[in-house]
């Protein structure tokens, strides 16, 4: 099972002993096959996931004072813009710290998907929403994004 290893070990005792979980089976309550980024792009998308699954239970989880525990093996695999969308989301509304204490990742499939969930958490916490996102539509988005930067400078050219 991986975990995502920063704060660990502060959180692990935490999180494994002394709160009670809300549990996510990814394939039970969502799909084996996942989409894309966005709604218009893709059925069973990351916007379709994090709207109607993952901000409902991690807002749960705050309310209640528990861990989100999501079980994300038996899928057909996951595309980098999926986690990106519905886990920077998560990190872009509740905060880095928020989500490093309430959200527990379990795969034993892809034991390197927890790393990259929690760096996008990171990145949409810090710099905000990517401006691939379908948030972004129609907003000005922060200049510290590497992302919001990236395109900037192409249309420049």
């Amino acid at each position: 099972m991986a975990l995502h290893s920063s704060s660990q070990t502060n959180l692990q005792y935490y999180k494994n002993k002394l709160v009670e979980k809300i549990n996510l089976k990814f394939i039970k309550d969502f799909t084996q096959y996942p989409g894309g980024r966005s709604r218009s792009t893709s059925d069973h998308s990351a916007e379709e996931f994090y709207e109607e699954h993952l901000q409902i239970k991690f807002k749960q989880a705050v309310i209640d004072d528990k861990i989100l525990t999501i079980d994300l093996d038996g899928a057909a695999g996951y595309a980098g813009s999926f986690l990106d969308e519905a886990f920077g989301r998560l990190g872009h509304e509740f905060g880095l710290e928020e989500c490093r204490k309430r959200l527990e990742i379990i795969t034993t499939e892809e034991p390197y998907l927890a790393d990259d969930i929690f760096g996008s958490i990171e990145e949409w916490a810090v710099d905000g929403i990517h401006y691939n996102s379908a948030l972004a539509d129609g907003k000005e988005l922060k200049e510290s994004n590497y992302f919001t930067k990236v395109k900037k400078n192409e249309k420049k050219k």
